[in-house]
């Protein structure tokens, strides 16, 4: 007969006074306030809490992970076990919430979203809670953020307008680890068990998991299982059974690490054969001349067409200008004065190359090639080259050709506000007010307060807007801030962005 035997202990989860103590004073803040902070040094456990808290938490929940190294956020829907990465910029928040504030509404529970690792993105942080907080006054079911991250995070005085509290976890002495172990061991096996850990063993224990309480459960439990496979029982433990679970938990990080050194090893000899001994494979005998294929007349190419040859006036120009905005305007028409036909802007100056770059939109530039003077339609401004439309093709010229051939001298459409003016303000229309705040709302991801008047929560909304965008955040919607809010929401012509590229001709 075989003996049962339960090993239900080989799992088992040491709870820290601390904990139990966290989990009750967040649960309290978070239904409160919304909004609940942990703060502790790495490895005290704060990851291991933020996710007890969501194993409990009776609704759907969301989870942020920063990660400094790759320069991302990882945003994990535990709920539907997938992945999406998000690159860091100034404005990710804004970007986040188009991922996951609008799947809130679309479900019938509390929601909890929990940012791990938040000091990475300190900077950002201010932005992220003020757009969640203004999210939250109006969604339909309740909506927490848990932020969780090191003790830099309390230097952010910008949080305090919020009123986060805020909860400091402590690493784990010596003596807390040992009551902690020893005391869950004595409930569930008895008193004859109560001292199985000593001071020495939890210390070697600690150290090698660098205070981390998953890591110390990890390796009580592994030390318990291996005295068990030796002696029948736990209840003694030598260093043996210790040292070897300290030992084989880093084991098989090591063996993954000396597989993967094989396996590239193996691969780069494999290519270094294939390489060297191709002529081995060979045939042997030649082969007759019979059998050989008729030689092919080599093509001479013709010659690549020349940037300086393309056909390229000012009204081709206007004409490619209107199409980039979605409007086919015959060549004899393509003049500045029938922009408003199609509720445009026409603007004709001179700018440097960073301002027009900053700006964003596609424009005509004026430009010498000898006695010859072109106009063509920058597409892509790099940091190194640039796109210009002229002709039927792309080109990609060197910026340098570019910045000695052109003088400064533009021309672009922009798009105003629906009325035709190009500012927005407190004088304004109730149209006008209408509709810039219905377009920051859409912009932030923000729903449209009912209060759609001029007042101090729309000039805040402007502010954060023109700060996302790198605008000066004074409050003032004129052209630049029209601009920008055009191409927040897709409705503008915009020049390609610099990882891409259409099909090119060559250039300079």
């Amino acid at each position: 007969m075989k003996f049962q035997v339960d090993e239900s202990w080989f799992n088992y989860e040491f709870i820290f006074d601390t904990y139990r103590t966290a989990k009750d004073y967040l649960s309290d803040e978070l239904l409160l306030s919304g909004i609940g902070l942990i703060v502790g040094e790495a490895g005290c456990g704060k990851t291991a809490l933020a996710k007890d808290i969501l194993r409990i938490n009776q609704g759907a929940f969301l989870l942020l992970t920063a990660r400094k190294e790759n320069d991302e956020l990882l945003l994990i829907d535990s709920s539907w076990d997938t992945v999406n990465k998000i690159n860091l910029r100034p404005s990710f928040s804004l970007n986040l919430w188009e991922k996951f504030l609008y799947e809130t509404q679309k479900i019938n529970t509390p929601v909890l979203i929990v940012l791990d690792n938040a000091h990475y993105i300190n900077q950002q942080l201010t932005t992220l809670v003020y757009l969640f907080s203004e999210f939250r006054k109006h969604a339909r079911q309740p909506l927490s953020l848990l932020i969780v991250g090191e003790n830099s995070l309390l230097k952010n005085k910008s949080l305090s307008n919020y009123h986060p509290g805020a909860l400091r976890l402590p690493l784990y002495d010596e003596k807390a680890c040992l009551s902690v172990v020893n005391q869950t061991i004595m409930e569930r096996e008895g008193e004859d068990h109560a001292a199985t850990f000593t001071l020495p063993y939890i210390k070697y224990i600690q150290y090698a998991a660098k205070g981390n309480p998953e890591s110390i459960s990890r390796l009580v439990n592994m030390a318990r299982q291996i005295a068990w496979i030796e002696q029948g029982t736990t209840s003694s433990l030598h260093w043996r059974h210790i040292k070897l679970a300290v030992r084989e938990s880093g084991k098989s990080r090591r063996a993954r690490k000396t597989m993967l050194l094989l396996l590239i090893g193996y691969a780069g000899f494999a290519a270094l054969l294939g390489w060297h001994c191709t002529g081995m494979v060979s045939p042997y005998l030649p082969v007759p001349e019979w059998l050989r294929p008729e030689p092919v007349a080599a093509m001479i190419p013709a010659p690549p067409p020349a940037i300086d040859d393309q056909p390229a006036t000012e009204r081709q120009a206007m004409q490619q200008l209107f199409r980039a905005w979605g409007y086919d305007v015959a060549e004899e028409d393509a003049w500045c004065d029938q922009t408003a036909q199609a509720g445009l802007q026409c603007e004709t100056a001179k700018a440097d190359y960073d301002a027009l770059q900053k700006q964003g939109l596609p424009w005509i530039a004026q430009f010498h090639l000898g006695n010859k003077t072109r106009y063509a339609v920058v597409i892509r401004m790099g940091k190194d080259d640039l796109d210009l439309l002229l002709g039927q093709q792309t080109w990609t010229v060197k910026k340098s050709w570019f910045l000695a051939a052109w003088k400064g001298e533009y021309v672009l459409f922009w798009k105003p506000a629906p009325s035709g003016k190009t500012s927005v303000s407190a004088a304004s229309s109730d149209e006008d007010i209408l509709w810039l705040n219905t377009m920051l709302s859409r912009a932030l991801h923000l729903p449209l307060p009912e209060d759609v008047r001029w007042n101090a929560l729309l000039v805040e909304k402007i502010k954060k807007f023109q700060q996302s965008r790198g605008l000066h955040p004074d409050g003032a919607p004129g052209k630049a801030t029209l601009i920008q809010l055009w191409l927040s929401v897709e409705q503008s012509a915009l020049l390609v962005p610099e990882n891409e590229s259409a099909e090119k001709g060559e250039g300079q």
